[in-house]
């Protein structure tokens, strides 16, 4: 239907050389006037919304309207913008009423790039490009404006490339490390990172004039990153400080040197723009052992192929106690930190690389490098389907979760039992975006069905742990249940376990407990085990469409 709706709105608008045209005669006459003139000739309405300056001298016989309004307003910094056959002159500020009379929405997609890494290429579209989720989004200004963010868009989706690239990080005392103090003669030729000779040139080239101090080199690094994603990279040693106390000793091993984390982004006119944190960690002291970390971060848009020296000047320093063996952490005192103005060089060329032609990178001197290597085909479509004995009982579980686009998920259960047992089914839409979801569920047996309406919000830690808060109502018949939950999910390694406790309100009010881990044994196999049951209260006509008991048994996943 859009589709349709959209040729025929392009059938019904003709071209350039098929509109109205007007004679141009405006002999060193003001511009609004020109303006007005032509207008009432073509007969079009025209408002101003900012003022039209100076004075116009030209002369054109059957030009199309369009083009002697370019003609009119050339040179002056002036566009014009058409909606609903109205011509406004100028371009208000964002935001104001003028702005949105002259603005419409339009529905965009992307297939490769997210809106999120297009805002970053393009912070300038922040207000015009607005993410209704990670490859769909909204475009919102007047219609040149739209068209050039779609145009940008446009070149931007493309699929994602792996970037190489290669730093050398150095470092001087003090002040020494002014733009003054260095010179890159043929720099290009110095940063060819398997010969020796040629890394002693390029240090000989650092070499810190006023003061003869030679600069430290802290890091001389390549990395292989996919655009988009963050690649690191560590140079460094562990340091194992032993402190006594007491007639006792205590171990605290403290990794020092340096680390680079790097997130390259290619721009549409071949340029890679790239987010760069740069990491010193050093120590100060004895007794007790000071950990001073200095974290610098820039961001640049690099010409592919060329080598480019950045200075990196301010810095955020953090400094910590060594922490004892078996010391608890929540007695530690949180670090101290003070932003600082020193300075560092970084020297960092990004090119295209097909992962297929690294191999050579392995003979590199100095620690493993780390690859992040991630086919460019994103996968739009996810299903799986499973399959659970459960005992006693017993039971048969079949499922399916299926997911678009991070963003649309429809799960689907059938539990039936195969000595007698009653028949539970269910079957799950939702629909999340960053983190946050709203579901439809319908569940039920022979003898009775019920729907559910919810809210969801989904929040992860770093250390595997999943958090969940779930509000909701649903309708058995003519009766009515509202329930609250609060939930997690905890993974670690092969071992798994999810677990949510429900608030249920109607006639009655109850406690209900879901709870249930899983044991990885093979690709596809699982041990489970769980209950699912009330700790509290009577049941609502939610829980009787609803599984309860202990179980134990064995899932399959195709």
């Amino acid at each position: 239907m859009f589709f349709a709706l959209s040729v025929l709105s392009m059938l019904c608008v003709p071209p350039k050389s098929e509109a109205k045209t007007v004679t141009l005669f405006c002999p060193d006459i003001p511009r609004r006037e020109a303006i007005l003139t032509v207008a009432f000739q073509a007969g079009v309405e025209v408002v101003f919304l900012e003022d039209v300056p100076g004075k116009v001298n030209v002369r054109r016989e059957s030009i199309a309207f369009e083009d002697a309004l370019d003609l009119i307003l050339q040179g002056t910094g002036i566009v014009w913008h058409e909606k609903n056959g109205v011509y406004y002159i100028g371009t208000p500020k964002e935001g104001t009423p003028e702005y949105l009379k002259i603005s419409d929405v339009e529905t965009c997609a992307t297939r490769f790039r997210t809106s999120r890494e297009i805002l970053a290429l393009h912070p300038e579209f922040v207000g015009n490009l607005l993410p209704t989720s990670p490859f769909h989004f909204l475009v919102i200004g007047p219609k040149r404006v739209r068209e050039a963010i779609k145009d940008t868009v446009v070149a931007l989706d493309r699929p994602r490339e792996h970037i190489l690239l290669r730093a050398v990080v150095f470092e001087g005392g003090g002040k020494s490390l002014e733009d003054s103090a260095f010179s890159f003669p043929d720099i290009q030729k110095l940063f060819t990172f398997p010969h020796l000779e040629h890394r002693e040139r390029l240090q000989g080239q650092l070499t810190l004039r006023e003061e003869e101090e030679e600069a430290i080199r802290r890091l001389e690094q390549e990395l292989l990153v996919l655009e988009g994603e963050w690649g690191e990279s560590r140079v460094g040693e562990r340091v194992y400080y032993r402190v006594e106390e007491g007639g006792l000793g205590a171990l605290e091993v403290v990794e020092l040197g340096t680390g680079l984390r790097a997130q390259p982004l290619r721009c549409e006119d071949g340029r890679i723009a790239v987010n760069l944190e740069v990491e010193v960690t050093d120590t100060a002291g004895e007794n007790p052992l000071t950990v001073v970390r200095r974290t610098f971060k820039t961001s640049a848009i690099l010409e592919e192929g060329v080598v480019t020296p950045l200075v990196l000047e301010a810095y955020e320093e953090t400094q910590s106690k060594a922490r004892k063996l078996f010391e608890s952490r929540s007695a530690k005192r949180r670090p101290e930190r003070e932003t600082r103005s020193e300075k560092l060089v970084l020297l960092v060329e990004a090119k295209r690389q097909n992962p297929g032609d690294v191999p050579s990178l392995a003979h590199l001197e100095g620690p493993p490098l780390r690859f992040q290597v991630t086919s460019p085909e994103r996968d739009l479509q996810d299903t799986r389907i499973f399959l659970e004995y459960r005992s006693p009982g017993p039971f048969l579980n079949v499922g399916f979760e299926t997911t678009w686009e991070e963003t649309v998920e429809i799960r689907g259960n059938l539990l039936t039992g195969l000595s007698g047992k009653p028949l539970w089914r269910s079957l799950e839409l939702v629909y999340r975006v960053a983190g946050e979801s709203l579901g439809i569920r319908w569940e039920g047996t022979p003898e009775n069905r019920g729907w559910s309406v919810f809210f969801e919000s989904r929040r992860q830690d770093r250390n595997d742990t999943t958090y969940l808060f779930r509000l909701g109502t649903g309708w058995v018949g003519e009766d009515m249940v509202g329930f609250v939950a609060l939930g997690g999910a905890h993974r670690r390694g092969n071992f798994s376990l999810e677990g949510t406790l429900t608030c249920q309100m109607a006639s009655v009010t109850n406690l209900r407990l879901d709870l249930e881990g899983r044991w990885r044994v093979g690709k596809n196999t699982s041990l489970i085990a769980g209950y699912s049951g009330l700790l509290a209260g009577e049941k609502t006509p939610l829980d009787d469409l609803r599984f309860e008991g202990v179980f134990v048994g064995l899932r399959i996943t195709f």
